[in-house]
């Protein structure tokens, strides 16, 4: 009898959206990369002047790259707690605030992105699956961020962006933002369920 009260408490917990999926151990999460793919969230931000935030990862994989702020979706995290989570980890946002903004996002596809190095090796390659989400901000919410402090973080025109660092990935991200906005009632571009490699 204790068993099944267990397994409905753990399935309560993972059906409460206010509940945060726990983070792999270190070594599991090594063994997962390995052998999985991984499926992560960003924010395709962009503010009134049409210019998109991106920051610099400090991590391998693509150590020193420009990147949309986002995540790697947890065990048993559905894709709303996902979002809320990264958007509180990474834009610094009140939780009440994240629930606001998801009705303003707009799926813009699914890509993979294809690493020859990982966290834990530069031997190990990264696989991820990415649902990048565009949300547009007005100035009143921009000024709610809270980035994080020691993490270097710009606001980029598209054309820029799309440059930054030279990798395929911002541009195709970039083509795939200016054909959803120019044409927000039509079937997204194929440009934007691309592949690239690292």
């Amino acid at each position: 009898m204790e068993e099944p009260q267990q397994v409905g408490a753990v399935l309560e917990a993972i059906n409460d959206p206010g509940t945060v999926a726990p983070s792999l151990l270190a070594h599991e999460f090594a063994s997962a990369v390995a052998a999985l793919p991984l499926v992560s969230v960003d924010w395709v931000v962009t503010n009134p002047d049409g210019k998109l935030l991106l920051g610099q990862r400090i991590n391998a994989p693509a150590r020193g790259w420009w990147f949309t702020p986002g995540g790697r979706i947890r065990k048993n995290e559905a894709l709303v707690q996902a979002l809320q989570r990264v958007t509180r980890e990474e834009l610094g946002l009140a939780p009440d605030f994240c629930g606001q903004l998801l009705g303003k996002a707009r799926l813009m596809g699914a890509w993979d992105h294809f690493y020859p190095d990982s966290a834990f090796s530069p031997s190990v390659s990264t696989h991820y699956v990415n649902l990048p989400h565009w949300l547009p901000l007005s100035w009143a919410e921009v000024a709610l961020f809270k980035l994080p402090m020691g993490e270097q973080t710009q606001w980029l025109a598209m054309a820029a962006a799309g440059r930054c660092g030279q990798k395929p990935a911002r541009a195709c991200l970039c083509s795939a933002l200016c054909d959803l906005v120019s044409r927000p009632c039509k079937t997204p571009s194929a440009r934007m369920n691309a592949s690239f490699s690292g």
